[in-house]
């Protein structure tokens, strides 16, 4: 497992193009957001109505970026420990050809997990859990929705054990990269996020491609 995370940062930092996808929501939320914000600040009813809208339209299209930047970094991560081989443009392609199956996957994922977590909070941290690799399952599998989230279940369902170690292998290397870096002012925060938003989907892909090394 740490062997996966130690090459996973070798990846991001002896190949820093790994960084670009994340940027993209990054750049979206901050540049809708001081829009949104700038709106409301004059206080006229027209201006905090087109403030709010902005707002919203933003967390829509960070939320939309994400989900590219996320599978993006998936294919990029398997390209590169694959074939040894990185490009940005194909991955984007790629990714976009498939955004419509991921924008279902991710949404029902979402609702289910929300729903099951403002509830009873245990069966949405399942679902969480078991859904950890559909993405992976749509990107490098070809998968549809549903064999998407089936897979990505059985595949936990085998690996039970292995998976909750590497869970807990992330958020202990995750934890302590937020909390140093946000005592840095305005760009430690940022900082934080891409980084751990980089290593997360690169980390969980090499460990999908172990998990799954004789169907891919």
């Amino acid at each position: 497992m740490w062997e996966i995370i130690g090459k996973s940062f070798e990846m991001m930092f002896k190949r820093p193009i790994f960084f670009v996808p994340a940027l993209l929501p990054a750049v979206i939320s901050l540049v809708l957001a001081l829009l949104g914000i700038g709106f409301m600040y004059n206080q006229t009813d027209t201006s905090m109505a087109i403030g709010f809208v902005i707002v919203f339209i933003g967390i829509a299209l960070s939320f939309t970026a994400m989900l590219i930047a996320n599978s993006v970094i998936i294919h990029m991560a398997y390209e590169y420990e694959a074939y040894n081989r990185l490009n940005l443009s194909e991955s984007f392609n790629i990714v976009m050809n498939k955004l419509g199956i991921i924008f279902l996957v991710s949404t029902i994922i979402g609702i289910a997990s929300a729903i099951g977590i403002v509830l009873f909070v245990l069966p949405g941290i399942v679902v969480i859990l078991f859904t950890l690799f559909s993405m992976q399952e749509v990107v490098l599998l070809n998968k549809d929705v549903k064999e998407a989230i089936m897979g990505s279940y059985e595949l936990v369902k085998q690996k039970f054990g292995s998976v909750i170690v590497f869970l807990l292998i992330m958020f202990i290397i995750s934890l302590p990269i937020s909390i140093i870096l946000k005592f840095i002012p305005i760009i430690g925060p940022a900082a934080a996020s891409l980084i751990i938003g980089t290593l997360s989907p690169i980390a969980t892909t090499l460990f999908y491609m172990q998990l799954r090394e004789d169907q891919l």
